[in-house]
């Protein structure tokens, strides 16, 4: 949902940045920024975030590392609490 609102607000500001002349500086600025905006939410998009991470380790250890499964599983609810 946030990154359909962020699409939206980028968006935005290329309508925005097509009223600039396209031969200024401040066009350029950005017009970069917003490109590496895009870059950046791409790479997110890409990469499992770190509470999908920690519960493939869970998976994986739950049999033969119990007590690591359990320290994971408390840093991955103490990370859910403060909002990670």
């Amino acid at each position: 949902m946030e990154k359909v609102k962020l699409h939206q607000l980028l968006s935005q500001l290329r309508n925005e940045l097509e009223q600039l002349d396209t031969n200024s500086e401040t066009h350029k600025e950005i017009s970069n920024l917003v490109t590496d905006i895009e870059n950046q939410i791409e790479e997110l998009g890409h990469k499992p975030s770190l509470t999908e991470s920690l519960q493939l380790h869970i998976k994986k250890f739950e049999v033969e590392h119990p007590k690591v499964t359990a320290i994971l599983n408390d840093i991955m609810i103490k990370l859910s609490s403060m909002g990670i």
